[in-house]
C-alpha cells in the first residue's frame, strides 16, 4: 500500500518540509509510521510526541487525529497524513 505524508513545521530545532511517499503493509498502525518517519528524516516526532515536547497537528485525510488516541488508528492504502507543526510569534 502507498501512504502519502506531509510533514512541514520545526521539529528539534530544525526546519522540516518535506512530502513522502512510502510503501508499507495494509493496515499500520500510525504510532509504527510515525517511527519509520523519523529514521527517514533524521528527526523523532514520535519521541516529540510521546514526550509531550510539542503539539503538531495531525490530520489523516484531512481530518485531525486526537493524540494519543489517534496513535492506535490504522492507516490505509491511499491515506495522506498531514504533520503540522504551528509556527508563530510575537
Amino acid at each position: 500500500m502507498v501512504i502519502t505524508i506531509t510533514i512541514l513545521g520545526i521539529f528539534n530545532l530544525r526546519t522540516v518540509n518535506e512530502e513522502i511517499q512510502l510503501e508499507y503493509k495494509q493496515g499500520i498502525k500510525l504510532e509504527k509510521l510515525l517511527k519509520k518517519i523519523g529514521k527517514l528524516i533524521h528527526n523523532d516526532i514520535y519521541r516529540i510526541v510521546i514526550e509531550k515536547r510539542s503539539n503538531p497537528i495531525f490530520l489523516l485525510n484531512g481530518v485531525k487525529l486526537e493524540i494519543p488516541e489517534g496513535l492506535t488508528k490504522p492507516i490505509k492504502n491511499g491515506d495522506q497524513l498531514s504533520i503540522l507543526q504551528a509556527l508563530g510569534g510575537g
